[in-house]
């Protein structure tokens, strides 16, 4: 071996020496440069399919902007002030601005917390709060969905001229993409919206996902599209979605809510959509390390997307410190996993966390997962994977015969997605 690469784990880099001859590394294009703030200006005053944002607002309007919690990282900081420095310049007065955290089902912020997001100055002039799933008195309900969900949305919504939705475009294992539709549901929608909406990942009668639900999929996924039926009972919005690479804004998409979306999301699968031209029987990945892979849930996404340059029966080695551990107390509850019971279980609750355990059941079905951790070792057992502490345990886990073949190697697996020639 003379290739050597180092795999982010924890707050650390662990060293990984191999054949470049047999390992081929996955990794995304160099993203373009960040955007200035002249650069974003200008795509804010051009937008996609809708008249420019000082144009698209009028006098006197009371406008209601969309932010991601602190679970999401979409360059709010810088965004916002553009986005206010045009209201402004439109007359929209600054008493009829306010901002709403698109939670979901996470829990609130704390005030520091919002502060960080949206910046001190914008936290001082602004009043900012919190959407809450379970506040029934706060939500107006819709009826249902042709796929039958019933839908519940922030009063807020319906109480101002206009809606701005901000967030970042990435990976969503189940709705395709994030951004876009997603600030309205699941993002300002009551917790049945969202349970609902989450149970169309499953095939039920068949145990397995429903067709057409696919990380990078919009066209043709059944879930992602409910999102945008539900969405669709909100007043029309104007969205400015970002990409962020390396904590820095590389693209910048705003209008329409769902040309821009799709042309943001094109963008994205531009950079982070890596062809590879087959599966192969070994992957060693990391999930990119601290905070990425801060808890298992967190790191899941990394499994979902390198599992895709995998075979059959193949081993994957993946490197996620878990330092927190599993990431929620109910995870574990799911295991062992037995199909029938977790269908009936998932089907009559909902349980949010019971869909990434299905999620990681299916694969743990047809591969071998080593997961170097910190995690307890019964605790992986549990969930149908091999504990090892370190890269080299787990690489003497794998049969000699697959070391010798090699396979791929995913640095930044929590953001990379192989795309192999043959499915």
């Amino acid at each position: 071996m003379n290739g050597k690469y180092l795999l982010p784990y924890g707050k650390v880099k662990v060293p990984f020496n191999y054949d470049p001859a047999l390992f081929e590394l996955i990794l995304p294009k160099d993203p373009p440069p960040p955007l200035d703030e002249e650069e974003m200006r200008h795509r804010l005053s051009h937008p996609i399919g809708v008249p420019p944002l000082k144009e698209w607002v009028r006098e006197g309007d009371e406008v209601l902007i969309v932010v991601s919690d602190i679970t999401r990282k979409t360059g709010a900081r810088k965004v916002l002030p553009l986005i206010i420095s045009e209201l402004l310049g439109a007359r929209v007065p600054e008493e009829k601005v306010k901002i709403i955290f698109a939670l979901g089902n996470h829990r609130g912020l704390t005030e520091e917390e919002r502060r960080a997001i949206v910046g001190e100055e914008i936290a001082d002039r602004f009043p900012l709060f919190d959407h809450n799933s379970e506040a029934e008195e706060d939500l107006v309900s819709f009826g249902s969905t042709t796929r039958g969900v019933p839908v519940a949305l922030n009063r807020a919504l319906f109480e101002v001229d206009k809606i701005i939705l901000t967030g970042g475009i990435t990976f969503h294992y189940f709705a395709g993409f994030t951004g876009g539709r997603k600030s309205i549901v699941p993002g300002l929608a009551g917790k049945r919206t969202i349970i609902e909406n989450h149970k169309l990942s499953v095939d039920f009668e068949k145990g397995t996902w429903r067709d057409g639900v696919e990380i990078a999929e919009l066209e043709g996924n059944p879930l992602s599209q409910d999102l945008v039926e539900a969405a669709s009972n909100a007043p029309r919005p104007f969205i400015v979605n970002t990409v962020i690479s390396g904590g820095e804004i590389v693209g910048l998409f705003a209008g329409d809510w769902i040309k821009a979306h799709k042309e943001g999301c094109s963008f994205f699968k531009g950079i982070y959509g890596v062809p590879v031209p087959r599966r192969r029987r070994l992957v060693v990945a990391s999930a990119g390390g601290f905070p990425k892979d801060i808890n298992f849930i967190q790191s899941h996404k990394a499994l979902h997307n390198a599992e895709r340059a995998l075979s059959d029966g193949g081993w994957l080695i993946l490197l996620s410190a878990c330092s927190d551990g599993v990431g929620s107390a109910s995870f574990l509850s799911w295991f062992p996993f037995e199909k029938e019971a977790f269908l009936t279980r998932f089907r009559e609750s909902g349980e949010l966390n019971g869909q990434t355990a299905f999620s990681l059941a299916l694969k743990v079905s047809r591969l071998n997962v080593i997961l170097v951790s910190e995690l307890p070792s019964p605790d992986v057992e549990r969930m149908g994977m091999i504990p090892a502490r370190s890269l080299e345990e787990a690489w003497e886990m794998v049969p000699a015969e697959i070391r010798r073949e090699g396979g791929y190697i995913i640095p930044e697996a929590g953001t990379t997605l192989p795309l192999p020639e043959e499915r």
